[in-house]
């Protein structure tokens, strides 16, 4: 997004300036402002609101992503998701997880992969749904360990969030 846009979507939408007063401190005029603002929430929008995508479809993205993270296939991972993916893991302090959210399709596939690497031949899935979105429950050595769901957009991932958290996780009964 330019920096104009970015400036005009931030002060007007976020920061609550009116367009006239958004202007002057850009110098360009209310019109182009508001023009610059409804770009800029298009853009965002676009970017980041998931696709509804049917089931079927969901469910063969998650299989591919799976299956390359099960070959170790990095850039197989990385064509599954868009550049600026970002991966969300909760751990609660209670479980290992990534302290701040990954961002992009190199960081993710190569954290992944790590992960798969120390839990090789432990791992079963479980497809599930969570809000309403096709996920997995990943189970390591028959227990419960993490709650995958992810969103979609044109066929590839743009956010992964994975929950690993003990006090978030169903409990067995």
């Amino acid at each position: 997004m330019p920096a104009d846009q970015r400036a005009i979507y931030l002060l007007h939408d976020i920061f609550g300036y009116t367009f006239d007063e958004v202007a002057e401190m850009v110098d360009k005029n209310a019109a182009a402002c508001r023009k610059a603002a409804q770009r800029a929430r298009q853009r965002i929008q676009s970017n980041t609101l998931p696709d509804d995508l049917p089931k079927e479809e969901e469910q063969y993205i998650i299989e591919q992503f799976l299956q390359a993270l099960q070959d170790r296939n990095i850039d197989k991972l990385q064509a599954l998701l868009t550049d600026d993916a970002v991966l969300y893991s909760d751990g609660g302090g209670k479980a290992e997880a990534a302290p701040k959210p990954i961002i992009s399709a190199k960081k993710i596939s190569k954290f992944l992969v790590s992960i798969a690497d120390r839990n090789e031949g432990h791992v079963e899935i479980e497809f599930t749904y969570v809000n309403n979105r096709l996920g997995f429950q990943a189970y390591i050595k028959g227990e419960l360990h993490s709650i995958w769901t992810f969103s979609l957009k044109k066929n590839t991932i743009i956010r992964i969030f994975s929950i690993l958290n003990p006090d978030k996780l169903p409990k067995e009964d």
